[in-house]
């Protein structure tokens, strides 16, 4: 039975090189062609009857991807997206040529880096009890009282929980507001989806961009000293693929 094709990304036709050989997706990797029409084409692959995100598989994906950038620039899909056929993933390319061709003029020649932001909990307790002389009173009035009644080591627990919320709050403004330099296309994530996240964004930079992400970083490393920083990329421009009111190619929807 026919599983349908896996489809990896969308490039310029004119990028693709006449021969190439890109291990894909499954057991054993199928074999990615690509499917051409309106003058773009969609890296594709057999789709493997058992997908799921296994490793092996989010790697091969990832590879994949990471190939086709240096050919030119490539709107990526999300890992899982599988087409009925070369019918209809070329209906797709022709239905949509306008929108693709603005995307890829959008993300030509640039990158995302991602970069995420964590509290280390110690470091981020002391500079709350450091600037709020209150709580740090209260601190050393319960402490040298054995701990104090139930009801305040309650009311200090709450007061403390949202100092260091609005410490996170400072924080992600602070880090967001000195990334929005080194880039025009900056995008705003979840950070609720991973644990502990204070922010979570996403920029479209160029080559030079990269190392400016690098540099800012630095020097939030040594400001902010109780932020963890989490820099990842060059990656595939994966949150820069949308256009307004439109569908989003990235999204894992069957095509």
């Amino acid at each position: 039975m026919n599983a349908g094709l896996y489809v990896y990304g969308i490039l310029r036709d004119s990028s693709l090189p006449e021969e190439f050989a890109f291990a894909g997706v499954g057991d054993p990797p199928g074999e990615v062609t690509p499917v051409r029409a309106a003058g773009l084409a969609a890296a594709v692959s057999p789709a493997p009857e058992d997908l799921r995100p296994r490793r092996r598989d989010l790697v091969a994906h990832q590879k994949v991807l990471e190939a086709l950038i240096a050919l030119g620039p490539v709107l990526p899909l999300r890992f899982g997206v599988v087409a009925e056929g070369e019918g209809s993933v070329a209906e797709e390319l022709e239905r949509s040529r306008e929108r693709y061709e603005n995307l890829l003029s959008e993300v030509e020649g640039r990158v995302e880096v991602n970069v995420k932001a964590f509290h280390d909990e110690d470091r981020a307790l002391r500079v709350v009890l450091e600037r709020d002389e209150r709580l740090r009173d209260t601190n050393r009035r319960l402490r040298e009282a054995d701990g104090g009644s139930i009801p305040e080591r309650m009311d200090f627990g709450e007061a403390v929980v949202n100092a260091v919320e609005e410490l996170a709050a400072a924080d992600a403004e602070a880090i967001v507001r000195a990334l929005s330099g080194v880039t025009d296309r900056l995008v705003l994530g979840s950070s609720a989806a991973v644990a502990g996240c204070l922010v979570n964004v996403s920029l479209l930079v160029d080559q030079e961009g990269v190392k400016e992400v690098e540099r800012v970083t630095g020097l939030l490393d040594r400001e902010l000293a109780h932020v963890s920083l989490g820099v990842n990329g060059p990656l595939p421009p994966y949150s820069f693929v949308t256009g307004p009111d439109e569908p989003d190619p990235a999204t894992g929807d069957p095509m």
